[in-house]
This record gives C-alpha cells, sequence and structure tokens, in this order.
C-alpha cells in the first residue's frame, strides 16, 4: 500500500496534506482527529512559522454546527491571554468553513502522559494543578467557562514559562449565556463534555453552571493523575445515578500513599454540591500552592527519575523498587504528537499516535493492546519534514490503563534519513527556548 495514501485523512476530514490554507498555510503532517474537529501542522509559506490548523470535521448533520463550534473557540480564544493557553495567530474562512491558526506546541498530552507512566507523583500533581487553575482563572477572568477540562485537552511541554497548558475551547462559553446551537447539538444526542469529568450541574444545557464546574472537572483530573483512573465510569445514565447518590471515592482508597492534605485539596474540587467546592480557581491554586512541594519551576513532569532504591538485606545490593517502561529508554527523547498506524504481520492495521520520538523508538497511544517481542510496521509522519514513513519496528512494553494502552516501540534497522531527522528533531527541541 502506499504511504502517502495509507495516512490520508478519513472521509471526514475536510483537507488534506499538501494543501495550503487561506492561501499562506502548507499542511505539513495530521496531528490529530477529535469528534469535532482535525488538526495539522502547518508551516505559513512566506515567514515560515510552524502553526496549527484546526478544522471543522465534515459531517452531514451537523457540519454547520460544528462550524460555529469553532466559530466560538475562536472567540473565546481571543479574549485569553496566558502563558498556560494556547496562543490564537490567525483565523479565516475557506469557502465558507472557518479554521483556526494556533501556536504549535510540540508536547505530550497529559492524558498520554497518565497513559504510559500509570500515575503522576504527588508533586508532579501539584505542578499540574497549579497551573491549570491559574490558566482557568484566566479563562474566568475573561467571563468565560471552559466546560471540557480533562487531561486529553491539556498538553505538557518543555516550556520553561509553564509545561500545562489548556486546550479545546470549542465548548466554552459566556457566563450565564446558552447558544441556540448547544439546543440543537443536544438534540441531536452529542453530550457538550466528557460525563466522567462533568458534575450533575454541568449536564443538560448548563444554564445554572458557572466557573465551579471547571473546579469540579480540574478535581477529577487530578484524581486520574494520582490515581491512573476517573471516580466514575460508564454511560451518561450510569453516572448521573452514580453521582446523585453516595459521594465519590477518595484518592486515599486507590493510593493511601497520597499525602492527606493534596487527596484533601482534590475531594474538596469533587463534592457534587456546587457551593461546597472552592468558589474560584484562586483558592485552588492558593490550597495547592499551600501543600508541601519542591518550587513547581524545578518540576519537570518530562523527566523520568530515576527510580527509587529499596533498602536491602545484608549482604546483598539494593535494588530498584520499579523500573517503569519510560526509565530504560537509551535514547534521548523529545515530545512528538502525531497520527501513525500499527501494522500487524497479519495485515490487521490498527490506528494510533505517538508521544514522543527519539531514535531508538516511539511511544504510541493506540487502539489495542499489544504483546511484548510482538513484531509491527509503524506508519508515521517525520517530524521535521512530514514525510510519511512506514518503519520495521519491536513492540518492548504495553501499559494497560484506562482508555487506550500506552506501547513502546522500538525500531529495527532505521535508515539514514529518517535517522538523522529524528536526531535534528530531538536536538531541536533540548535547545532553551522562551516563549
Amino acid at each position: 500500500m502506499n504511504d502517502a495514501v495509507a495516512m490520508r485523512p478519513s472521509a471526514s476530514d475536510p483537507l488534506q496534506v499538501g494543501q495550503i490554507v487561506g492561501g499562506r498555510y502548507l499542511l505539513k503532517r495530521l496531528l490529530g482527529r477529535g469528534a469535532a474537529a482535525v488538526v495539522f501542522a502547518a508551516e505559513h509559506v512566506l515567514v515560515k512559522r510552524q502553526v496549527a490548523i484546526k478544522v471543522p470535521l465534515i459531517d452531514p448533520d451537523l457540519h454547520e454546527l460544528l462550524c460555529v463550534r469553532l466559530r466560538r473557540e475562536i472567540a473565546a480564544l481571543a479574549h485569553v491571554r496566558h502563558p498556560g493557553i494556547v496562543d490564537v495567530i490567525d483565523a479565516g474562512d475557506i469557502d465558507g468553513m472557518p479554521f483556526l491558526a494556533m501556536e504549535l506546541l510540540e508536547g505530550r498530552t497529559l492524558s498520554g502522559l497518565i497513559a504510559a507512566r500509570g500515575k503522576l507523583h504527588a508533586h508532579e500533581t501539584i505542578k499540574v494543578g497549579i497551573e491549570l487553575a491559574e490558566a482557568l482563572g484566566a479563562v474566568h477572568t475573561a467571563q468565560l467557562v471552559h466546560r471540557d477540562v480533562k487531561p486529553s485537552n491539556v498538553l505538557v511541554t518543555s516550556s520553561p514559562i509553564n509545561q500545562v497548558h489548556l486546550c479545546d475551547f470549542g465548548i466554552a462559553r459566556a457566563t450565564g449565556s446558552i447558544a441556540a446551537f448547544e439546543r440543537k447539538l443536544t438534540e441531536a444526542g452529542c453530550i457538550l463534555g466528557t460525563p466522567e469529568y462533568m458534575s450533575l450541574d454541568a449536564m443538560g444545557e448548563g444554564e445554572n453552571a458557572d466557573q465551579r464546574v471547571d473546579v469540579y472537572a480540574l478535581g477529577i483530573t487530578l484524581f486520574e493523575c494520582l490515581t491512573g483512573n476517573v471516580p466514575v465510569e460508564g454511560t451518561l445514565p450510569q453516572i448521573v445515578v452514580r453521582l446523585s447518590g453516595a459521594p465519590l471515592p477518595s484518592v486515599a482508597e486507590f493510593r493511601p500513599d497520597v499525602p492527606p492534605a493534596l487527596a484533601a485539596v482534590v475531594a474538596r474540587c469533587i463534592v457534587q454540591n456546587p457551593n461546597a467546592r472552592y468558589a474560584s480557581m484562586e483558592e485552588v491554586a492558593a490550597a495547592l500552592r499551600a501543600l508541601d512541594h519542591p518550587p513547581i519551576d524545578r518540576v519537570d513532569l518530562l523527566r523520568v527519575a530515576a527510580p527509587p532504591v529499596t533498602a536491602a538485606p545484608p549482604g546483598r545490593a539494593a535494588v530498584p523498587v520499579e523500573t517503569g517502561p519510560e526509565v530504560r529508554r537509551g535514547h534521548a527523547r523529545a515530545p512528538y504528537v502525531t497520527v501513525a498506524a500499527l501494522l500487524r504481520e497479519n495485515g490487521v492495521t490498527t490506528s494510533a499516535r505517538t508521544e514522543d520520538i527519539s531514535e531508538g523508538g516511539v511511544l504510541v497511544i493506540s487502539d489495542a493492546p499489544y504483546a511484548a517481542g510482538e513484531v509491527v510496521r509503524l506508519r508515521m509522519a517525520l517530524p521535521i519534514s512530514g514525510r510519511v514513513v512506514t518503519l520495521q519496528a519491536t513492540v518492548r512494553w504495553t501499559r494497560k490503563g484506562r482508555g487506550a494502552p500506552a506501547t513502546g516501540i522500538e525500531f529495527g534497522e532505521l535508515p539514514a534519513e529518517p535517522r538523522a531527522e529524528i536526531q535534528r528533531y530531538v536536538a531541536l527541541m533540548s535547545r532553551p527556548h522562551t516563549r
């Protein structure tokens, strides 16, 4: 199969790699595809600036509404400036369809980070919480409610100013306002938000919902950082019934090693009574800052520390408590998110997304688990040129957690050109930079 054909966007994608958007942005590779939009890495044809281009999916029934949703996102982002929120660079229309050009942030999704590592340390979770709370505080100051805070909408980068960046403002709304298209989406069977991260006061049309629904979603996100799971899963009706009953489980039930004060902050965020939650993101950030933790500017979420060492019996060497999959990496790596495909020897192809890359291999989040030692072919776009290649590879480990499993892929004999491009990308990403 021709690689370019295999990596072509699906029928629901309105654009393809190689097209020029708005007469100035060359689409270079597909970054991701969600329920409402598709995102490409692109380059301005004149000034060569790298950007991310977002356009709504083509849907026979909802395309017009998804266009309205993206226009709302453009309007929302135009009113919010903060180091933890992606910057808007440009916007426009292509034959009546909106597009949004944003700064291109090379990083890893928080959901991918949790999937790969299982759970985060307490001090890492505190950093995530403080930086997300500060970004959401800016959103609320602009009289907006995000309404879709969750790990998959959080990007973790190596930026020295902020590592945690809040994305996807597609269902953000002005406090107290209800758009007509929201009612249409509800009638069409679309849920505005993700049920696992929604409180009872955020469900339905949410006409009474305010910034405290974001406090709740942030609390669920921190719960997932610490435990690898959300408190409640299931269908929307099942979640509603569960939320209407007993209080949600505590972090301590899953992670008794987490400091009680941190577990208490999370617990106050996720109570169902909005009046019992923190009233603002400033209060959440202050509560987290009051905890015992290293300075957050010294906590690097993308660097995996050496595993802790246990005391050993007399006469025997101390051994690591845990050698997580990422600790075993032997090559310098850099965050790199792009759509990919894994081809099994039996011809079955699985959709995937890369999370980071090195000349030794990649970490992917895939739609199916793979067994250690399994030989596969990885089809992906290279990080600088965007050229699609198919590489021989071997599965080294798989971590099954909530959602799609994380898989460590080791390259086989890597050809010279892809190796040189990956080395160059990792070196570029390792350089100190400012935003």
